[in-house]
């Protein structure tokens, strides 16, 4: 279960939260931008890692060597990896999605080969070099600089802006496992506190004790005359609970001011545009225009605008719409499913 901190403990986590912020400023940056990384892809583990063996551990270290030897920053060691999972499962095949009829937009067959799929007959190279691991890594690592922003955009995002895939999101369910391997074969990870990592986390500390109490999706009219949109969940907790950035971003705004059914709350726009809302609050410790890192105190639960008693209402805009903040998350690592749910059947049928 988590407990609250008292306001000694939420006084102690500003003043933490500040220090690292300060004082390891430099030591984040060398973390998120490692200059290059001992992989030896001869020397990697038998496995299982995350479930993946040793030949596609071998697969992994070779897309990492390659991002650590050109001097990329931590992050296209992981980017790679996750590309590579999400498209062959790290295995180096000799065939595509044009076995199964897939074609492309035109309507010509696929010719998908390798660790990343690529398109030897749309300019990725020969059929030869594509199932290189060496090459096709380069190939993919060549077009992913050329992104704009791509350091600081969610991985998935960036990933598909090379891949051009039809599901951005589709890469975001092998993050976690990305950085496991990339561990167990002693490449680099970004740190959960580098500004534009792509993590997301819980808006609550560890100790705090939270319950899952509302739903995301319409409303009938028996409450309040009209039908309307519950555009986030809501988490249950004491006023006064610290509340914290769900990922790296930059606040767009803030209300200080309880004039609104928002209440006091704070809106931050992430790299890849997703904005997160936060409402209710009973103070906030962040400002327009400030770059907070993921999990960095932004402000204290409270029971302002219209709300009938002290929670955080969250809510996600991924292109501009509203969408529901837990499977959103879920596939991020991020699950309020693991929250106790007093009201009942909606929270409970959600989490099934």
């Amino acid at each position: 279960m988590w407990k609250v901190l008292g306001g000694t403990g939420i006084l102690l986590l500003s003043f933490l939260i500040v220090g690292v912020i300060v004082l390891d400023s430099a030591g984040t940056k060398e973390a998120c931008n490692p200059a290059a990384s001992a992989i030896d892809p001869t020397s990697v583990p038998e496995g299982p890692v995350s479930g993946y063996g040793h030949d596609q551990l071998v697969n992994a270290a070779i897309i990492a060597k390659v991002a650590a030897d050109r001097g990329l920053p931590a992050r296209a060691q992981l980017i790679g990896v996750m590309t590579s999972m999400g498209e062959s499962s790290l295995v180096n095949v000799d065939y595509g999605d044009d076995i199964n009829g897939v074609t492309n937009p035109d309507g010509t067959a696929t010719c998908s080969l390798g660790l990343f799929q690529q398109q030897w007959c749309l300019g990725w190279g020969t059929r030869e070099q594509v199932m290189d691991p060496v090459y096709s890594s380069g190939a993919f690592f060549d077009r992913l600089v050329q992104v704009p922003g791509w350091e600081d955009l969610e991985p998935t995002i960036a990933i598909n802006r090379v891949q051009g895939n039809s599901d951005p999101y589709h890469y975001a369910r092998y993050e976690g496992a990305a950085g496991e391997v990339l561990a167990a074969i002693g490449g680099a990870k970004p740190g959960a506190g580098c500004v534009g990592d792509g993590q997301w986390t819980s808006s609550f500390d560890a100790t705090a004790d939270v319950s899952f109490t509302d739903v995301f999706g319409m409303r009938d009219a028996s409450l309040t005359g009209y039908a309307y949109l519950h555009s986030g969940i809501d988490l249950a907790a004491a006023e006064g609970t610290p509340l914290l950035a769900a990922a790296a971003g930059t606040v767009k705004s803030v209300s200080t001011v309880d004039d609104s059914a928002m209440g006091l709350h704070v809106i931050i726009t992430h790299s890849d545009g997703t904005e997160t809302q936060y409402m209710h609050m009973s103070s906030v410790l962040v400002r327009d225009g400030d770059t907070v890192a993921g999990g960095e105190l932004i402000g204290e639960v409270g029971n302002t605008g219209r709300s009938y008693g002290a929670h955080l209402h969250l809510s996600i805009l991924v292109d501009g719409e509203f969408v529901d903040p837990l499977p959103f998350l879920q596939a991020r690592g991020v699950d309020y499913c693991t929250l106790a749910t007093p009201q009942g059947s909606k929270t409970i049928a959600a989490c099934r």
